[in-house]
């Protein structure tokens, strides 16, 4: 093997078959462990597999990112301000995920899932034709769109909601500027409908 070392410490060890091993102890101060750095504009590390697919972990002056080298795509950003971005590298809030829309509304095609360790969570996304109307869902969600939908529960324990008001004083206030407030359509191939203003 090759050893790099110093004071009689082993610090850098490349093993016969491939095997790389760092062996470092942080003593304080802002300068870190290891520290890349690179005279152009950014600085980072790659790291691939045998058939070269790997990503590359860097910075820029003004972020941190994640970067794809097989599918040439960006995944994840952290700006200096402290925005997040997934699937974009320009976040405008703390935490921005951009996604295909679409108008199958499954685990797949999702922009954000919380899933619990039995797989069942909650969705929620967008759709992609007018009215793009976004979307959220309860359930298992490997089957969720054909089966196994559950109930959605807001306020559990307690608290007002509020549809198109900002101060609901009712379990339930429905406030709308254009025109009709509530339908109720149980079949609408039958014509049953009932609207509440």
């Amino acid at each position: 093997p090759l050893i790099l070392g110093a004071n009689n410490t082993n610090h850098l060890t490349i093993a016969s078959g491939g095997t790389t091993t760092l062996n470092m102890a942080y003593t304080g101060g802002s300068t870190g462990m290891l520290n890349l750095v690179s005279t152009g504009s950014e600085s980072g590390m790659v790291v691939k597999n045998s058939s070269g697919d790997g990503f590359k972990l860097g910075a820029s002056g003004t972020s941190f990112f994640i970067y794809d080298e097989q599918a040439n795509h960006q995944p994840l950003t952290i700006l200096a301000n402290s925005n997040v971005g997934i699937g974009t590298t320009s976040p405008t809030s703390k935490l921005e995920v951009i996604v295909t829309q679409s108008d199958t509304m499954t685990d797949d095609t999702a922009a954000f899932a919380i899933k619990g360790n039995g797989g069942d969570g909650i969705l929620m996304g967008q759709r992609a034709t007018t009215p793009y109307a976004a979307w959220i869902a309860a359930g298992y969600l490997p089957n969720i769109g054909t089966s196994h939908n559950y109930p959605l529960t807001l306020q559990p324990h307690g608290g007002n909601v509020g549809i198109g008001n900002i101060n609901p004083q009712t379990n339930l206030t429905i406030g709308s500027a254009q025109g009709n407030s509530l339908e109720f359509t149980y079949d609408s191939s039958n014509g049953y409908r009932n609207i509440i203003s």
